[in-house]
């Protein structure tokens, strides 16, 4: 690909969608919902409710801009898979469920915009169902990790297998997907408790799993804008010569 064709253009906007996503969900988070720092578990149902009351529309305005941020990941992650099936030389399984995971966690980011849009949606609720899906929606947030996980494995492990001499992506970034991923474990348990560094407020999940998303989604962008005009040799691929049958004197 040269780096003025329709291609790369159409790749390159793709990739900035990521950083799109991104700016979007802060500025929903942090200045929409004010949901930093987040509402922490503890807190009673009638102070949840509070809040909802209090920021009813931001809440809802953040839902709103917090689903278009999930869509944003979609296109991302298709250039993703795209640079995947390059360092395979091939159809690749590991790009196919690379996606297949990046559309799962695209499901999950809606259903949590949903559930926080609904417990906003009316004000005269009771404070016990206001605090049940705030409850859903920030769990969603943090527990259900899997999907990304296996994501970033995928990746990982489709860059450290580049056969080629020098490879397409330096091979330190698939040890960061590696490490990145064992960084979204502590999360997936944090329904088993209400305080201290594994809550959803905790350090060791929240504010980890945030800044390890964060580092990784620069990372990528880097190595995706890095790669897209790079036309390295295709994979060795190992051929077994047939001996020519000798001619007759």
């Amino acid at each position: 690909m040269t780096p003025d064709s329709a291609e790369v253009r159409e790749e390159r906007a793709l990739v900035w969608a990521g950083a799109a996503m991104l700016v979007v969900f802060l500025v929903s988070l942090v200045f929409c919902a004010r949901f930093i720092p987040p509402p922490a578990p503890s807190r009673s149902a009638e102070e949840i409710a509070e809040q909802y009351r209090e920021h009813q529309g931001g809440i809802i305005l953040a839902s709103i801009l917090m689903l278009v941020a999930g869509t944003l990941f979609a296109p991302f992650c298709a250039v993703i898979s795209r640079l995947m099936r390059r360092i395979a030389g091939r159809p690749s399984a590991l790009a196919s469920t690379q996606f297949g995971c990046a559309v799962v966690n695209v499901v999950w980011f809606s259903m949590m915009a949903m559930f926080w849009m609904t417990a906003a949606y009316r004000t005269d609720r009771p404070p016990s169902e206001v605090q049940l899906f705030n409850d859903i929606g920030w769990l969603i947030m943090v527990v259900p990790t899997s999907a990304f996980i296996f994501q970033v494995l995928c990746l990982g492990v489709a860059i450290l297998t580049d056969p080629r001499e020098s490879p397409l992506v330096p091979r330190w970034v698939g040890y960061y997907n590696l490490w990145s991923a064992t960084l979204y474990i502590p999360g997936m348990f944090s329904a088993f408790f209400m305080r201290g560094p594994i809550a959803w407020t905790g350090v060791a999940s929240f504010y980890l799993e945030a800044v390890a998303f964060l580092l990784w989604l620069i990372v990528m962008t880097w190595v995706l804008l890095r790669t897209l005009t790079i036309r390295g040799p295709a994979p060795a691929v190992r051929e077994q010569k047939l001996a020519a049958p000798t001619q007759p004197a």
